[in-house]
C-alpha cells in the first residue's frame, strides 16, 4: 500500500520476479506481481527516471497497480521512460509489458512507453476504472511478441471514461487486434493525438474496439 513516486533520474533496471520457485513477499499473490508491486493505498506517479529491461511475471513488465472494485487508485504518468521491459507467464498471456493498472483511473501524459512487450497490452494494460487520459506522451514500437495478442501500445478494458487529446502512438504492432490501441467497453472521446506507422495481422490496425465500447472521434 502507499504511494510509489518516481522522480528525476531515479533508475529502476533489469529486475526479473519470473523466478516464482522463490519465497514471495507477505502479502503478494503471485499472479499479481511485477517488478514494482502496489497495491491499494494512493497508487503511483512517474515524473521522471528510467524503468527499464525489467521482466514481469504475467500483470507489469516493469510495474503493476491495483487498486480496488469500487475504489480505482489514481496512476499519474507525466514523465520518464518505460522501455524494454516485458511480461511473461509459462502458460497464460501477459498483460502490460510496461505498465499494468488494474482498477485504476490513468493519466498519461508525458511519460514516453516504447518497445515493452507482451500479449495483451505490449506497452500499457488497464482493466478497470473510472478515466483514462491521455494528453500527452509517446506510446512507441511496443509489441504483442510472437504469440496472437490485443493492443500492441495500449490495451484498454472496462474503463468508464476514455479521453485521448494528444500525444503520440506509433510503431506497436499486434499479432491479433488493435495495433495501437485495443478498447473494450466504456465510452471514449478522440480529439487529438497522432496515430502513425501501427499494424495488426488481424484487425484494426490503429485502433481497435470490442464489446460494448462506444466512441466519438472530434
Amino acid at each position: 500500500a502507499g504511494e510509489f513516486n518516481m522522480t528525476g533520474s531515479a533508475d529502476f533496471s533489469r529486475n526479473n520476479v519470473t523466478d516464482t520457485s522463490v519465497t514471495l513477499p507477505e502479502g503478494v499473490n503471485e499472479g499479481l506481481y511485477a517488478p514494482i508491486t502496489n497495491y491499494g493505498g494512493d497508487g503511483g506517479i512517474i515524473a521522471g527516471g528510467t524503468l527499464q529491461e525489467n521482466h514481469g511475471y504475467q500483470r507489469g513488465g516493469a510495474i503493476g497497480i491495483w487498486g480496488a472494485e469500487g475504489a480505482p487508485v489514481p496512476v499519474s504518468l507525466t514523465g520518464g521512460q518505460i522501455s524494454g521491459n516485458d511480461a511473461v507467464h509459462p502458460k497464460y498471456k501477459g498483460f502490460g509489458g510496461g505498465v499494468y493498472a488494474s482498477f485504476a483511473n490513468v493519466t498519461l501524459d508525458g511519460t514516453t512507453i516504447a518497445k515493452n512487450t507482451t500479449e495483451i497490452g505490449g506497452g500499457i494494460a488497464i482493466d478497470n476504472g473510472d478515466t483514462f487520459k491521455f494528453t500527452s506522451g509517446t506510446v512507441q514500437e511496443n509489441t504483442n511478441g510472437e504469440y496472437n495478442g490485443q493492443g500492441g501500445g495500449m490495451y484498454i478494458r472496462d474503463v468508464k471514461d476514455v479521453e485521448i487529446s494528444g500525444g503520440t502512438v506509433e510503431g506497436n504492432t499486434a499479432n491479433g487486434h488493435g495495433g495501437g490501441i485495443a478498447l473494450g467497453g466504456g465510452n471514449a472521446t478522440i480529439s487529438g493525438g497522432e496515430f502513425a506507422h501501427k499494424v495488426a495481422l488481424k484487425a484494426g490496425g490503429g485502433l481497435s474496439f470490442y464489446g460494448e465500447a462506444k466512441v466519438t472521434m472530434k
